[in-house]
């Protein structure tokens, strides 16, 4: 697996988390991909969803996740924790960065 150092200040902005990196392709996530994606547990993504910090939709009686909310949760997440001395570079791997 290739690593490639990613410097978010020169860049600006977080690597592309599109359909493809996140849900292969879908443009809506279940709760549970979208908790996988994220790296929490249902209970969690939940209770972010139910507080309006993770938005999401319903579908008949089905409820999704917009790809687009997980990244503008993430980006959300990464301007407030920017007061706090958070690295400016982290390792990703390769597949992981837009082309």
């Amino acid at each position: 697996m290739k690593v490639q150092i990613v410097d978010f200040e020169k860049a600006g902005k977080l690597p592309s988390l599109e359909a493809d990196s996140l849900g292969h392709g879908k443009l809506l996530l279940t709760p549970t991909e979208a908790a996988k994606a994220l790296s929490l547990g249902r209970t969690k993504l939940f209770q972010l969803i139910g507080s309006g910090e993770l938005q999401s939709i319903t579908i008949s009686r089905s409820r999704r996740i917009p790809v687009g909310a997980l990244v503008d949760f993430i980006e959300r997440l990464r301007r407030q924790s920017s007061d706090i001395d958070a690295p400016s570079s982290i390792y990703l791997p390769t597949d992981q960065l837009a082309s």
